[in-house]
């Protein structure tokens, strides 16, 4: 329940702009109660929780941005072979790779 919760509050741009995903996470929720009738008051907070979420949603604070320029590359002198290449570099390009590549960048 509470790695659902937090999920929710703290990575609602996973799901807030995705209809389709919100509409099968609250027939989940609304499902608990028949699994087990205990999970009742907890469905209906965490249903509530989805709700206060969306209305207070930003579409701004949701996007991942960046407000600087990305860091000059560290190269050396030799980068014949990947060996040779700077493991900071190596590791910033694979983090840009893959934070662009989530965007279509």
């Amino acid at each position: 329940m509470a790695i659902i919760k937090q999920w929710i509050e703290q990575h609602s741009y996973d799901w807030a702009e995705d209809k389709a995903l919100q509409a099968l996470f609250m027939v989940f929720i609304a499902e608990w109660p028949e699994s087990d009738p205990s999970f009742k008051a907890s469905s209906q907070r965490i249903s509530g929780l989805i709700t206060q979420v969306l209305e207070g949603f930003d579409k701004t604070v949701g996007t991942k941005t960046f407000n600087t320029n990305p860091p000059h590359p560290c190269l050396s002198a030799n980068s014949d072979t990947i060996l040779d290449l700077i493991d900071i570099e190596v590791a910033r390009q694979l983090v840009r790779n893959r934070l662009f590549s989530i965007f279509n960048y």
